[in-house]
C-alpha cells in the first residue's frame, strides 16, 4: 500500500457507453482521469486536422473539461450538455471538489465558497456517525448521539475525541474538507465497521485501503467503550467495504502526539 495515496485510488470507476462512428465505445473515468478507451487522442487530432469528422467521444472530452472547470453551484439549474453521457456525472462531481480541494490547499479558494464546503463536510460526516452507530442502538431508551465538527485549515492535524456518559454519546471531530475526498468519494463514509476518521493508505487498484476507525464493539449497545483501531478495508464487489485485517502496524499519518481521545463515565 501506499502511504501517501491520491484520492482517487479506491474511487469507483464510472463508465459510460456512445455511439461513435458506427459503433459502441466506452469513455471511462479511473484514477482521476477521463479516458477514451477506444481513441488515440494524437491520431484523432490528426485527422481532425485533416478535415476529419470529430468523434463523438471527443466531443465528451471538450464537455467534460468544461463542466469540471465551471462551478458546480453557478451551472445547477442548467441543463446538462448533451454530450455528456449521465453515468459520468459522479465522477464530474468529484472532478470538480477535488479542483476546490487544490485550491483550498494553496489558499486560492475564494473565502466566499468555504461556508458551501464546510455545510458539505458537516452534512457528510453526521450522516456517516449516524451509520456508523446506528446497528448499536437500542430499541428503547437509546443513547442521545452529539456530534461537533471543527473544519481545519490546511497544514492543521486532525484530532478526535468521544465521551460516552449514560444516555449521551459525544463525538468532536476535527478534520477538513479532504475527507470528503479521502473517505466519502471512496464510499467509506457509510459503513456498518464504524466511523472512518481518515485514510492513511491506499492500493492503487483501490481495492484495499488503511483507514483510522472509531467503532464500537459488536453486539454492544452505545454505552460501552468505543475504540479506535486501524483497520485494513477491502471492496467486495456485493457487500461493498468489508474489514479484511486489524493492522497494528499499516500506514499511518505521523504526528507528534496522540491525537484522539476516548472517555467513558458510568
Amino acid at each position: 500500500m501506499s502511504a501517501q495515496p491520491t484520492w482517487a485510488w479506491g474511487v469507483t470507476p464510472q463508465v459510460a457507453e456512445l455511439d461513435c462512428h458506427g459503433g459502441r465505445h466506452t469513455v471511462s473515468w479511473r484514477w482521476g482521469h477521463l479516458v477514451l478507451d477506444d481513441h488515440h487522442l494524437g491520431a484523432e487530432a490528426v485527422l481532425e486536422a485533416l478535415g476529419g469528422e470529430p468523434a463523438p467521444c471527443l466531443a465528451v472530452l471538450t464537455a467534460w473539461r468544461k463542466a469540471v472547470a465551471e462551478d458546480r453551484e453557478r451551472v445547477g439549474f442548467r441543463r446538462r450538455d448533451p454530450a455528456l453521457p449521465a453515468a459520468l456525472q459522479p465522477a464530474i462531481d468529484q472532478a470538480r471538489l477535488a479542483r476546490r480541494l487544490r485550491a483550498w490547499r494553496t489558499g486560492a479558494l475564494d473565502r466566499r465558497e468555504l461556508p458551501r464546503l464546510h455545510r458539505q463536510l458537516l452534512e457528510e460526516v453526521r450522516l456517516a456517525l449516524a451509520a456508523a452507530v446506528a446497528p448499536h442502538r437500542r430499541p428503547v431508551a437509546g443513547s442521545r448521539v452529539e456530534l461537533t465538527l471543527h473544519p481545519l485549515e490546511p497544514g492543521e492535524d486532525s484530532a478526535l475525541e468521544v465521551e460516552v456518559r449514560p444516555g449521551r454519546v459525544r463525538v468532536e471531530l476535527s478534520t477538513g474538507p479532504t475527507w470528503l475526498l479521502e473517505v466519502a468519494a471512496r464510499g467509506l463514509a457509510r459503513l456498518d465497521a464504524g466511523l472512518v476518521v481518515e485514510v492513511a493508505g491506499a492500493d492503487r487498484a483501490g481495492g484495499c485501503v488503511t483507514a483510522t476507525v472509531l467503532h464500537w464493539p459488536a453486539d454492544q449497545g452505545l454505552e460501552a467503550s468505543p475504540t479506535v483501531e486501524t483497520l485494513v478495508l477491502r471492496r467486495d464487489p456485493a457487500r461493498g467495504w468489508t474489514v479484511l485485517d486489524r493492522a497494528a502496524d499499516a500506514p499511518s499519518v505521523p504526528r507528534s502526539a496522540l491525537w484522539w481521545r476516548v472517555r467513558t463515565s458510568r
